[in-house]
């Protein structure tokens, strides 16, 4: 099977999952990485996209300021605040907005505040004070601020190969634990697939769901209780695969029971052809 027609039978065809089933672990291991390069490219260049759009917006909102021994200070002083999707940035040094009330209310963004810069990215926090980015008494004004954000813009597109090398062992987990719950599976439904069969059809049983969740990133669609609907559905395919060639072994074994008399019954009735040509043997007459 080629590479496209594995994909496209992993995404619905549950009677062609035992043709998956059957292939060799290098086939089945090449789809998987080529599948993940192709991820990874789709959700990289997004998130290089999303970083390049806040990049640029931060510096078109971003009053002049001066830090200078670890406080900072805003020119005139206005607070700026910018959303993108679920992200926000505010930058504030009046105290309209305090770090415990960005903390508190906000689950992902950037807060900029006198004292200190946060970051919130899934409910992690991480705090950096002035005092540590800026400990000599040199002032950092705007220019050198946005002069920092174009150097480090090109290094945005390394978000392609780290998606992958993020996502190749996570997904190589997954497909781990799904093949111990499709053996749970096997023996309750009663199919006869081995370990290394159940391998592959857990693999291009990902598949499906890793295409839902790939869209999900590229949209930003917030699908509330994510990972639960990601496990069920994979389980879901498994299921659907096991029920649905639950006696595919059998009826091939059927099969191939039916075919193979089918050489000795020809050569047979070629031996009966001989044994009729040549007539009954009939014992000398002695005379």
């Amino acid at each position: 099977m080629s590479l496209v027609e594995q994909f496209v039978t992993s995404l619905g065809n549950f009677r062609g999952y035992s043709r998956l089933a059957t292939l060799g672990f290098g086939k089945s291991f090449v789809f998987l990485l080529v599948f993940l390069v192709a991820v990874s490219i789709i959700c990289g260049v997004k998130f290089s996209a999303t970083i390049s759009r806040i990049v640029d917006a931060i510096v078109a909102n971003t009053p002049d300021f001066v830090l200078v021994r670890g406080t900072l200070t805003l020119i005139p002083n206005v607070p700026v605040r910018y959303e993108l999707g679920s992200h926000v940035f505010i930058l504030d040094t009046t105290g309209d907005t305090t770090p415990e009330g960005f903390i508190r209310s906000y689950q992902d963004g950037v807060f900029v505040g006198r004292d200190n810069l946060i970051l919130k990215s899934r409910g992690r926090l991480q705090v950096f004070p002035w005092s540590d980015l800026n400990p000599m008494d040199a002032p950092v004004t705007k220019d050198d601020f946005v002069e920092m954000l174009d150097a480090a813009r090109p290094w945005r597109f390394l978000a392609v190969p780290v998606y992958f090398v993020v996502k190749l062992p996570t997904k190589l987990l997954h497909i781990l634990i799904l093949s111990v719950a499709a053996l749970v599976l096997n023996s309750i439904i009663g199919s006869q697939y081995d370990y290394p069969q159940l391998w592959n059809i857990s693999l291009y049983a990902i598949v499906p769901v890793t295409v839902v969740e790939t869209l999900k990133t590229v949209a930003s669609l917030p699908i509330p209780f994510w990972k639960g609907l990601y496990w069920l559905g994979a389980l879901g395919v498994v299921t659907a695969v096991l029920v649905k060639l639950k006696k595919t072994p059998t009826e091939d074994a059927a099969s191939a029971g039916e075919a193979a008399p089918v050489g000795p019954t020809a050569g047979g009735g070629g031996g009966g052809s001989d044994s009729a040509g040549a007539g009954p043997s009939q014992p000398p007459v002695v005379l």
